[in-house]
């Protein structure tokens, strides 16, 4: 043991290492740190510390794994477990695995401090009780008073009892813990001290370190407070023979009275969280049912508004001039918008109530590209842009996929491109082959390229929320309500495949999308 306890911080974030380090070295404990649980049980192998703060999620292994290997190869060695991610099976995972603690981020520093110093302290007081047995066989006498300095100074109870369950000797811990003195326990036996419906194993618990003649931490317990209240506590003992060859029992006990608190609060707010994650997935549930069913509702009388457009357009009932033409064509033109702005919206609500169920065929890579083509064929030579279609020679292939999803995510990319293109501009539509970047497996491509008004980085991530766009409603130019990227990516999705964005603001944009090539074999 060193006067400043050894502090292993072992975590990925090196903010969060650099400010535990400054926080613990401000209270006088000695700390080195490491990024991953690799790292930290190398340095742990070079330099024996007291405790290590394991962070649960690591980059290379897991924070249990940590824990499990610590507490097999350093044994003296306490854990405690922080975490952003708690569950209440880590945690007793954790726990069973041999952590003295188990903390949610964020945490308050207090809240820490006292975890690290209850941790340090039952180390101090095992290596005490260890160094105690030692002494104990080999100088029993000439130690006594050095020993009992050391119990005296331990913040856990250290106790003595015979095989038949009578304490020979507590430690001054005592009454710091119950509020009466230890000599009011001496000669006793344990049993009038413990909550009745523990006494049971706590029995067992001392017939099997006695009669195997191996150390062991017992189950939990309750022990009796002079205000009449319970406190909580774990016994960690080991078996010996005196100096008269009496087999007695060796004792820490740990008061886990807030331990217990902690991980029962933590149970009740992971319940509340639970409660709260059904209710709102109801809440969603309902929210896209309620959408689907007004989204069927209107395409009826859409469809009728269209349909009759097109019937005065076509002029069989009478010619129109040139201002009637022209208002019945922004009418159906509308109308269009409109429906396919529905059929975004029901796509969405089908691929909820269906969990994603695909319906794969095969086919060319160009058949769900061309139809979207051929659609804004007629605006685009309207408008100047220049639409271009480039399918490299080893993927104009057969793929096996969901051909209708995919058309749809492809036609929401180009029908981006085109509305976001200014006039004289330029879409390209290229197919090819690429590698994994991970494996060695062979992706399809497809990506759009255009030469519009491009997108700030920073804006990515709201391209693809529902129901978002980057104009503000105010200044809005272009038509859309926020769900063709949406709805392109979870096609996408659907297939095991990544879409992704290269974009700068004045420069135009890049969307691709890479899925797998699966065989296309007829089975």
């Amino acid at each position: 043991m060193t006067d400043r306890p050894v502090l292993l911080i072992i975590d990925d974030d090196p903010n969060l290492r650099k400010t535990l380090s400054d926080i613990l070295e401000a209270k006088e404990y000695r700390t080195i740190a490491a990024k991953d649980g690799t790292e930290g049980l190398a340095m742990i192998e070079r330099n024996p510390v007291d405790l290590a703060l394991i962070d649960l999620r690591l980059p290379d292994i897991s924070g249990l794994d940590v824990l499990k290997r610590i507490r097999a190869d350093y044994p003296h060695t306490e854990a405690i477990i922080l975490t952003g991610n708690a569950t209440l099976d880590s945690a007793i995972e954790a726990t069973n695995k041999g952590a003295f603690s188990y903390l949610q981020k964020p945490y308050e520093i207090d809240q820490l401090l006292l975890h690290v110093r209850r941790a340090i302290e039952k180390q101090q007081s095992e290596e005490t009780i260890r160094k105690y047995q030692e002494h104990l066989e080999e100088r029993v006498t000439e130690n006594v008073e050095k020993l009992r300095v050391y119990i005296d100074n331990s913040f856990d109870v250290i106790f003595t009892l015979n095989c038949e369950g009578t304490f020979l000797f507590v430690s001054s811990a005592w009454e710091r813990h119950f509020g009466y003195p230890a000599d009011n326990v001496v000669g006793k036996s344990f049993i009038p001290f413990v909550h009745p419906d523990d006494v049971a194993p706590l029995v067992a618990y001392l017939q099997q370190v006695i009669g195997t003649m191996q150390a062991a931490t017992s189950p939990p317990y309750r022990v009796k407070h002079a205000d009449g209240s319970w406190r909580n506590f774990v016994a960690n003992g080991m078996p010996f023979l005196d100096s008269n060859r009496e087999l007695l029992f060796n004792g820490v006990g740990h008061d886990i009275t807030e331990q217990l608190k902690t991980e029962r609060l933590l149970r009740e707010a992971l319940d509340e969280a639970t409660k709260a994650r059904f209710a709102a997935e109801e809440a969603s549930r309902a929210k896209t049912e309620f959408i689907a069913n007004m989204s069927h509702e209107i395409r009826t009388p859409l469809n009728a508004i269209i349909g009759f457009s097109d019937v005065l357009c076509d002029e069989l009932f009478g010619p129109l001039n040139d201002k009637q033409r022209d208002y019945l064509n922004n009418i159906k033109n509308s109308g269009w918008r409109l429906r396919n702005m529905l059929i975004n919206i029901l796509d969405m609500a089908q691929g909820e109530f269906e969990g994603g169920v695909l319906e794969l065929s095969c086919f060319p890579v160009r058949d769900i590209i061309t139809p979207s083509l051929n659609v804004f064929k007629q605006e685009a030579e309207k408008r100047g842009i220049t639409l271009t279609l480039e399918v490299e020679p080893e993927a104009d292939v057969t793929i096996k996929a969901d051909v209708t999803k995919l058309k749809k995510a492809v036609y929401q990319l180009i029908s981006n491109a085109v509305k976001f293109t200014p006039n004289d501009g330029n879409v390209v539509v290229n197919a090819g082959l690429i590698t994994s970047e991970h494996t060695d497996e062979r992706l399809l491509e497809i990506s759009v390229s255009d030469s519009g008004i491009g997108i700030d980085p920073a804006d990515f991530p709201k391209l693809f929320t529902t129901f978002t766009q980057l104009e503000s409603p105010y200044t809005k130019r272009f038509a859309g309500v926020g769900l063709g990227l949406v709805l392109a990516r979870t096609l996408v999705e659907l297939h095991g495949g990544t879409l992704r964005l290269e974009s700068e603001q004045g420069t135009g944009s890049r969307f691709s999308f890479t899925i797998p090539l699966p065989d296309t074999r007829q089975g």
